[in-house]
């Protein structure tokens, strides 16, 4: 099998893998998915509220889906969203005080999850894993 195969082969392995462990250990211990903790995570980080245009497009996910997640965590108490005044379209979203709590346990998790999953990588070869996996992202956002 050629490299380019088993390169392939070996991201799809690894994505699922981390996929799976990491939603057992969220939704275990903090009730949410990788996939909601990553919406906990870019809103929280905000100064302020997010637009969920903007949260969709920051996690490279069609608005549809983002609306699934958000509609969750407002479900669970961990989000909120409102409409700005004068814009009957546009969505802000921000954690509730149930949502931050949350964060803290996600933030907690995923530090030590990563240092579980990159065990003996250097942080050197980390970065230059990132950059390529972004740029195999970007290659493809034009399929999306």
């Amino acid at each position: 099998m050629a490299d380019r195969h088993r390169l392939y082969h070996r991201v799809n392995l690894t994505a699922h893998r981390l996929r799976v462990l990491a939603d057992q250990r969220l939704l275990d211990v903090v009730g949410v998915t990788a996939a909601q903790a990553g919406v906990l995570l870019i809103v929280g980080d905000a100064a302020e509220p997010v637009r969920q245009r903007d949260l969709a497009r920051l996690l490279r996910q069609r608005e549809s889906a983002v609306t699934a997640m958000v509609e969750r965590l407002i479900a669970a108490g961990q989000l909120e969203r409102e409409r700005p005044p004068g814009d009957g379209r546009t969505w802000l979203l921000r954690l509730t005080a149930g949502g931050e709590t949350a964060l803290v346990v996600v933030r907690r998790e995923l530090e030590a999850f990563n240092a579980r999953a990159f065990r003996g990588v250097p942080a050197a070869e980390r970065a230059v894993v990132a950059r390529a996996l972004d740029r195999v992202l970007d290659n493809l956002s034009d399929d999306a």
